[in-house]
């Protein structure tokens, strides 16, 4: 067999790993081509770039797909008709995943704040159209709040 001119980035027990891995392998068999599988948790930069797209697959360092793996899309590139960005080489500088200019840590935390109350805020709405649904569908309440009127 060929050297590898596929590779999956994947991770232990990932299931659309698991689906990835044999449509690799029936392209990989029926073209015979190698291919190789690396997992993201053995290298900090596959993690911080990869660790919400897994699995990607890469044929000739050129990402073809991720989470599902297309087997179309993978025989069209590794036939050379499909044109996608290159994949950095590993050597390269890779781009800093942190905001430019980082948010400050009292902005932050008033804004979990407020997303604590406004959560609460819907909370207690939702309790209050609960009580106010069994209120109207109740049909003693409905007579006496009739009568009142």
């Amino acid at each position: 067999m060929a050297a590898a001119r596929i590779t999956l980035l994947s991770r232990p027990g990932c299931h659309l790993c698991d689906d990835a891995r044999a449509v690799i392998e029936r392209v990989a068999a029926d073209l015979d081509v190698g291919w190789e599988e690396r997992d993201i948790t053995a290298s900090p930069d596959d993690l911080a770039e990869y660790w919400d797209k897994i699995p990607v697959t890469f044929v000739d360092g050129i990402q073809v797909d991720f989470w599902r793996i297309s087997e179309p899309r993978l025989r069209a590139a590794l036939s050379g008709h499909d044109t996608l960005p290159r994949l950095p080489p590993a050597s390269a500088p890779r781009p800093h995943l942190r905001p430019r200019h980082p948010v400050p840590v009292h902005l932050l935390a008033d804004l979990a704040e407020q997303m604590v109350a406004y959560r609460s805020g819907l909370s207690r709405m939702s309790q209050l159209l609960r009580q106010r649904q069994r209120f109207d569908s109740d049909p003693v309440r409905m007579d006496v709040a009739a009568t009142r009127l």
